[in-house]
């Protein structure tokens, strides 16, 4: 895309929270649950679960899909992060892909802010406990979510402020080229954050906002995963990938937040994953297809097209390519807006590759914020 074409169209900043929580103090599945294998599954393979809100039908962006709470930058988050961290970042929490270092406080206040507003999740300090809280904060989840300057009010009236030093950030996702352009205002460049709910955290009984978002679930890791494979639920590519690492590198809440900033993970948080799209070959289609059969048309094998998407790393990237024959790239199988069928990463070790080159023009714009 052109430069004169980004500057006239920006991607906004958004912001998108992982909230995980010890799988005791979360309210189990009910029995008219839409979610049968969670009930069937007998040995937890985690000991935290993941929050989940199912977006609306109509939405423009992501409709039907099962996301992390979250949402766009609000002007208002400026003057937020002005009064509760007015000194902005401080102590190394920005990381090397948060290019926007000034901006890096506002951005975790909106994080906090739409967790609560999407999700009623207390990501504030002190930590409310269980009881009280939900009640307290059923109307202040609507006046936040109609004007998000009532969310610094709401902080004070509790007697609480954004907990912005315990997200940890985990990766940024910029939505690709002609997704952008099929937006009316634009598409996003989303940084995720982790937050790790305590025992005791007010996080039971928690519900959508019935606006944006229509359903609130806890899946274990890999029951999010058996769900996506199953065809019970659907998730987009960005989530997937984000609970696919937890499930293969996180089995204990406790060892989440080292994780989070370890070595290992330098080549999926330390640059900023806009998707590409390349075409898959004969021989990823086939295993693919072959590796989930559930995702296979009932008539018609070629009725099911086979896709990828290129991360940073690949060697078909276009702003972060890695060295030839190197894949990091996101095998699809399904359709676009209607739900896709199977999910697979195929990532090669990228130790002592990195860092990958640097983009010598302009690949994307942001908003001013």
């Amino acid at each position: 895309m052109a430069a004169r074409a980004l500057a006239r169209k920006p991607w906004r900043l958004s912001s998108s929270v992982i909230v995980l929580a010890p799988r005791g103090a979360v309210t189990p599945p009910s029995s008219d649950d839409p979610l049968p294998h969670q009930r069937a599954q007998s040995q937890p393979r985690a000991d935290y679960k993941i929050c989940f809100v199912k977006r609306e039908a109509k939405a423009s962006f992501m409709p039907d899909q099962m996301v992390f709470p979250g949402g766009a930058v609000d002007p208002a988050d400026t003057p937020t992060a002005a009064r509760f961290r007015p000194a902005g970042m401080v102590g190394g929490a920005a990381t090397a892909n948060c290019a926007d270092g000034p901006d890096e406080a506002v951005i975790r206040v909106c994080a906090c802010r739409e967790a609560f507003e999407e999700a009623g999740v207390p990501i504030v300090t002190p930590a409310p406990r269980r009881g009280p809280w939900l009640d307290a904060c059923r109307e202040w989840r609507r006046k936040v979510h109609d004007d998000a300057s009532e969310f610094p009010q709401f902080c004070s009236t509790m007697q609480v402020e954004p907990a912005i030093d315990d997200l940890h950030y985990w990766c940024s996702f910029v939505t690709p080229d002609s997704e952008h352009k099929r937006l009316k205002k634009g598409g996003f460049d989303a940084r995720f954050y982790v937050w790790c709910a305590s025992e005791g955290a007010a996080v039971t009984g928690l519900t959508p906002d019935d606006s944006e978002t229509v359903q609130l679930v806890w899946f274990d890791p890999h029951d999010a995963l058996d769900a996506v494979a199953s065809g019970e639920i659907s998730m987009a590519p960005p989530q997937w990938f984000i609970v696919r690492e937890l499930a293969l590198n996180c089995p204990s809440l406790a060892g989440v937040a080292t994780y989070a900033s370890s070595a290992a993970r330098s080549l999926q948080r330390d640059y900023p994953i806009k998707p590409h799209p390349i075409a898959a070959t004969d021989a990823e289609a086939t295993a693919l297809l072959n590796r989930n059969p559930a995702a296979k048309a009932p008539t018609d094998e070629a009725a099911t097209p086979v896709f990828a998407l290129a991360y940073p790393g690949d060697e078909q990237h276009p702003e972060f390519p890695g060295p030839r024959g190197f894949k990091h790239r996101m095998l699809m199988a399904g359709r676009l807006g209607a739900g896709m069928r199977a999910y697979e990463l195929e990532v090669d070790d990228f130790t002592g590759v990195l860092p990958l080159p640097t983009p010598t023009a302009p690949w994307y714009a942001l908003a001013k914020i």
